[in-house]
């Protein structure tokens, strides 16, 4: 009998902790996929290139290069967007037109970083011979 309350006891304890772990384990995703500046996009444009094919690639990351001072400066106006939303949120009583304003202008900064990326992109795709754009289709399918 006390091996059975040993045992059960174990069995909550296992049970616990992989309750511990799951929880850490989402939060710290959720908190990193909510991350206010995020970054994301534009790395992920590079991560892009690099799977791309030569001369695509190099084409990706010149064109990308390019764009960094107006990306950056972007960012740099998203993130002062973002700020004016967290001090309007952070009053003791909500403007809500000063925090719709920030949170619009945020996102109007972040749409205007996705153009210039989608840009680069289209223009990089746009220069590959047919068939080496059928390759990569291809081999978006087959990750699906």
């Amino acid at each position: 009998m006390q091996r059975r309350g040993v045992l059960a006891t174990l069995l909550l304890l296992s049970l616990a902790a992989n309750v511990f772990v799951l929880a850490y384990w989402a939060a710290s995703t959720t908190r990193a996929r909510m991350g206010v500046l995020q970054p994301a996009p534009v790395a992920m444009a590079y991560r892009i290139a690099e799977r791309l094919p030569e001369p695509a690639s190099s084409s990706l990351r010149a064109r990308l290069s390019a764009l960094e001072p107006e990306l950056d400066r972007e960012r740099s106006l998203y993130e002062e967007a973002l700020a004016r939303g967290a001090a309007a949120m952070a009053r003791d009583t909500v403007d809500r037109a000063a925090l719709a304003a920030a949170i619009e202008e945020a996102r109007q900064h972040r749409g205007r970083i996705g153009d210039l990326l989608t840009e680069a992109f289209v223009e990089t795709v746009a220069e590959l011979p047919a068939g080496t754009r059928r390759l990569l289709v291809e081999r978006f399918a087959d990750r699906r």
